[in-house]
């Protein structure tokens, strides 16, 4: 093997790009792979548990705050005392996902009738009906009929119809990954004989099912650059009637009736070809393989409420095959996830009485101003911006709201809990929770509907449709925030996480949204040219990026696929950017207390620490938008000139390039 060769590999497996090959040891560590250097100790003090597949700093702190969720609803459940009707409604519900003892013995329980109707299909004309049945019980079939903001008006609210998502990636189900395609094959096979198919049926069936969803997967593939890029060519609003009567295979005024949905004129078709390819697929798809789908699908919603055959067999493929993790979660987490699923209003009154603190609510507000101030001025001084389209993206800026906590207090929210099925008590939430969310079809929206989101989740979201960033009281913890480090830890947390969120507003996605979130095109032909050259250097820049060797070919890399990954690269770059810049003003407003330079760059490596197994780091690689989290650091440090002068790294080092790429 040459020498450059072995460095390349030796290289690929500490996550240095292949553009840091030829760097010589004398560098020192932190100028030669800065995530390996900041990491090292972390890495040691944090070995990956069994029942994990993938752990960072931020993971930690999502399990941190599951862990308080179990202790808040362990209390709940606990006998004895005053409890409010939505404390015994929580306790009650994550006391019997507990007991599995009561599980084993229920066997399938309620959920045998929905099977006993789904075997009773005799005819396809059937099929709407069942559909809407299982859409309200939360299982993922056929298509997704979900309210949405409309394109033209966000604050309209319409029914969307999409892709449903995939037991697997969609990517998975191409035919050039034997492995997972094999191990689903099995997966559903296990599934259908322990709903009682002899055998060789199953295995019909599991062929049967793996052929229809590689169909629906391929549908679901954005294939052109207008499809990728411009949200018109996928969210296109039709009158209903016009849709309804060109799919004449599929009744949808029958799936709409029995959803329950609103009549409305007209409903928005995520991706126009997925429904035509799906009326097709459904066409040339025998019943029995359409019905087998079907039941796999509602085991899968809810299989670790089923007995321990069932959830053995669910985590086989879903963890074990996929990514790798060598246990199931605990069940305290399984059943703090379902109850947090089934009754987020009420739990998270109780989480927000006892872990948001006003004072940080008022510093994070403080932080997302600083943020705003730093990409105003970054947006001045963008020379390759036009005039125009600058006081456009300014424009825009000052209009995004900043949502910082979690959602005001729903009125109701509960329904009856057993705690003798917990089963029957998922079923009556689903159903619940579907019909609240179907009943916002034709309703006005506003900018400050928090979409879903929950008081204890980790990390910042921006939504186009709303022009609005969210920063739920979850991500005001350490790491990410008010963990004493100063302005240097928290902007370089938390800060740069808000500054990748606040870029994709003016993003090759966000520049097709105006400042009340509707679709406006807001850039001159120029600026979109400008754009994209400068993004072209990001694409051959992170698919050059060996992140490990690749565990199915010896001798190879895992390579950034730059293309997929590069909106996500170009936020992480700026949001690295605009933060220093914001704690560049928190300096000057505080002084030595906020910390420095190197304390900055050291908490922006270490959110970005990671220890995982070969499976799910070749998962990310394949199918998340996302880099891996050691591109994710050293990429964008690379490209910035105050980080190699505050680290003394010497030009040509690994981290400090002669070519670099920036758009903000």
């Amino acid at each position: 093997m040459a020498a450059g060769a072995a460095a390349l590999l030796a290289l690929a497996g500490t996550g240095v790009s292949a553009r840091a090959a030829s760097t010589t040891a004398a560098v020192s560590p932190p100028c030669r792979d800065f995530q390996a250097y900041a990491c090292a100790d972390w890495v040691r003090a944090h070995p990956l548990a069994p029942d994990e597949s993938y752990e960072t700093p931020t993971q930690l702190l999502r399990r941190e705050n599951a862990r308080r969720l179990s202790a808040l609803l362990a209390d709940a459940a606990r006998p004895g005392g005053e409890k409010t009707p939505a404390e015994r409604a929580l306790g009650g519900l994550y006391a019997a996902c507990l007991d599995t003892g009561t599980i084993e013995a229920a066997g399938l329980g309620a959920l045998q009738a929905e099977l006993d109707a789904i075997a009773a299909l005799n005819a396809k004309p059937q099929l709407p009906a069942a559909t809407a049945a299982l859409h309200a019980l939360g299982a993922r079939v056929f298509f997704s009929f979900v309210p949405a903001p409309a394109s033209d008006d966000p604050a309209r609210t319409v029914a969307v119809i999409e892709p449903p998502g995939f037991a697997m990636p969609a990517q998975y189900y191409l035919p050039e990954h034997r492995r997972e395609r094999a191990a689903y094959r099995a997966y559903l096979a296990a599934v259908l004989r322990l709903l009682g198919d002899p055998p060789a049926r199953a295995a019909r069936e599991a062929d049967g099912v793996l052929a229809f969803e590689t169909r629906l997967a391929d549908a679901s593939q954005l294939r052109t650059v207008k499809e990728r890029d411009d949200p018109r060519a996928t969210g296109v609003e039709t009158p209903w009637a016009a849709f309804a009567a060109s799919q004449p295979d599929f009744d949808w005024n029958a799936y709409r009736a029995a959803a329950g949905a609103p009549r409305t004129p007209t409903v928005e078709l995520g991706l126009p070809r997925y429904v035509r390819d799906l009326d097709t697929a459904m066409r040339a798809t025998p019943l029995p393989v359409l019905k087998a789908y079907l039941r796999a699908r509602l085991v899968r919603r809810y299989a670790r409420l089923l007995p321990r055959a069932f959830r053995e067999t669910d985590f086989a493929f879903f963890e074990r095959t996929l990514r790798g993790q060598r246990a199931p979660p605990s069940r305290t987490d399984v059943c703090a996830s379902l109850t947090a699923r089934l009754l987020p209003g009420p739990l998270g009154r109780l989480y927000a009485r006892r872990y948001v603190s006003p004072a940080k609510e008022a510093a994070a507000r403080l932080l997302a101003a600083d943020l705003k101030a730093a990409m105003a001025d970054d947006l001045r001084a963008a020379s390759w911006l036009s005039a125009r389209t600058r006081r456009s993206a300014l424009r825009k800026l000052e209009a995004m709201k900043v949502l910082v906590g979690g959602p005001p207090p729903e009125r109701g929210g509960l329904f009856p809990v057993s705690r003798g099925d917990v089963l029957g008590d998922a079923m009556r939430g689903e159903r619940r929770f579907a019909a609240r969310r179907l009943r916002r079809v034709g309703t006005r929206a506003s900018r400050s509907d928090w979409q879903g989101r929950r008081a204890w989740d980790v990390g910042g979201s921006y939504s186009r449709l709303a022009n609005a960033l969210f920063l739920p009281a979850g991500s005001l913890q350490p790491p990410l925030f008010g963990g004493g480090g100063g302005a240097a830890a928290d902007y370089g947390g938390l800060g740069v996480i808000v500054g990748h969120e606040i870029t994709h507003a003016f993003d090759a996605h966000g520049r097709l949204y105006g400042p009340d979130g509707a679709l406006q095109d807001w850039w001159t032909p120029p600026d979109a040219a400008a754009f994209r050259a400068r993004a072209a250097c990001f694409e051959s820049q992170y698919s050059a990026f060996a992140v490990a060797p690749d565990p199915d070919r010896p001798g190879r890399s895992l390579r950034v696929n730059g293309a997929r990954t590069l909106d996500e690269d170009i936020a992480d770059n700026g949001g690295l950017r605009v933060a220093f810049s914001a704690f560049e003003r928190a300096r000057r407003r505080e002084g030595a207390a906020a910390g420095t330079e190197r304390g900055f760059f050291l908490s922006f490596a270490r959110l970005l620490c990671v220890d995982d197994t070969v499976r799910d780091l070749q998962r990310m690689v394949e199918v998340n938008e996302h880099a891996p989290e050691r591109a994710r650091a050293d990429v964008p440090l690379a490209d910035f000139r105050p980080f190699r002068r505050a680290f003394s790294c010497p030009e040509g080092a690994a981290m400090a390039p002669a070519k670099t790429c920036r758009v903000w």
